[in-house]
């Protein structure tokens, strides 16, 4: 019997069921395709995104030491509306550090392997749950950490560290890495190994990326956009011996960064401004004045810069920088000298700020020894501060799944 003929007669068997029962192939196909949808949405609700309710926060929670926990800590979710927590990891390593997708679909981590002492990037589905490895580190004897997502969230760049433990060469400094999440595949950013690179941050629109290499002592900016054939357009260089990688503009033509200043055997920080379209560098806050200014986070819309600032051996306090006034003033619904103040970041609409908080001193002002990192929510337009657990540490907001 021909395979043409088999499936005649497989067809004709069938629409003779059906029509038994009352239905046509049409009928048949409809009951599949809603018996589909349904299994989606209960998968869906099983994990429990779209009932979560309110705005979310995802952070890492430490173990309860004092109730005899041990391991480290896990990613959850918070709602902001209505105080519901959700686990998303059940980790048997060490989880370094996380980044949430711009879409509020998924989140990048990086897990230390307890056995091998390694760590690997992992991918978790905010949709589903479902959890997938993104690199073989482990295997190739390095690690991977520090992922951050390209706006678009379809590249990461991490951090790599390759131990070299069969050529007898040491441990080579942290190198930037992509992840090209469609074609699965992973490269450094420069081919040449003697650019090193760490802490990598994207601007808003993806074009460029920002790193800070050691090597050179200043920060890196690689622009997507520019002549591969001309090196001196394509990765700019912005000097700086802080160490540190600033935060772009929402627009990322401008990069806020902190520089250092030693002055009578100590250090403390100031920020400069580089301004990408003419290559001009200026200060925003005075290196003359006695603050620490290292932390900051540009608000999406534009207008003002949030600055963790710290005065002689006090917490960090956050203060706003105004880009059209130049006036930079204390959040004085929040300001408490007890209470240190970071890292901190804006929401998309620029009105809300999450923070990681922690009472650093007593009212006496001595040192207060039982104190324990807490994430709160304030709001701009209210005032409000809003604590949203304890116990917890790098604050980030989800976006709606979309």
């Amino acid at each position: 019997m021909t395979t043409t003929a088999k499936s005649t007669l497989k067809r004709t068997s069938l629409d003779r069921r059906l029509r038994q029962v009352g239905l046509t192939r049409f009928d048949l196909t409809v009951i599949v395709t809603v018996l589909l949808l349904i299994g989606a949405i209960a998968g869906t609700l099983l994990f429990g995104v779209e009932d979560f309710g309110g705005v979310r926060v995802a952070y890492l929670q430490e173990p309860d030491r004092a109730a005899g926990e041990s391991g480290t800590g896990e990613i959850y979710l918070v709602s902001t509306e209505t105080g519901n927590t959700r686990q998303l990891t059940d980790s048997a390593g060490i989880i370094l550090d996380f980044d949430v997708s711009s879409d509020g679909d998924s989140i990048v981590y990086s897990e230390r392997d307890t056995e091998t002492g390694r760590a690997d990037l992992y991918l978790i589905s905010l949709l589903t749950g479902e959890t997938r490895q993104l690199t073989n580190c482990i295997m190739q004897d390095s690690d991977c950490l520090a992922p951050e997502f390209r706006p678009d969230g379809q590249m990461i760049a991490y951090e790599r560290i390759d131990y070299n433990s069969d050529l007898g060469l040491g441990v080579s400094p942290n190198r930037i890495w992509l992840l090209d999440l469609e074609a699965n595949a992973t490269a450094p950013l420069f081919e040449d190994s003697q650019i090193l690179g760490n802490t990598a941050v994207w601007a808003d629109n993806g074009r460029r990326l920002a790193m800070y290499d050691n090597n050179s002592r200043g920060i890196l900016v690689y622009n997507f956009d520019a002549n591969t054939d001309n090196e001196d357009e394509q990765v700019g260089f912005i000097p700086s011996d802080m160490g540190l990688v600033g935060e772009f503009s929402p627009d990322g033509t401008r990069m806020v960064y902190p520089e250092i200043v030693i002055e009578d055997g100590g250090a403390r920080s100031y920020l400069q401004l580089a301004d990408f379209t003419t290559g001009f560098l200026s200060n925003i806050t005075d290196p003359g004045e006695l603050a620490d200014d290292q932390f900051t986070d540009w608000s999406p819309d534009g207008r003002y810069i949030a600055i963790g600032r710290r005065y002689d051996t006090q917490a960090t306090q956050i203060y706003l920088y105004d880009t059209q006034t130049g006036g930079i003033e204390p959040l004085g619904d929040i300001f408490d000298p007890k209470y240190n103040h970071s890292p901190f970041q804006w929401n998309a609409s620029s009105d809300r700020l999450v923070i990681q908080r922690f009472q650093m001193f007593e009212e006496s002002g001595g040192f207060y020894n039982e104190g324990q990192l807490e994430i709160w929510a304030y709001d701009l337009n209210t005032g409000q501060m809003q604590r949203l657990v304890e116990n917890a540490r790098n604050p980030q907001w989800v976006p709606d799944v979309g």
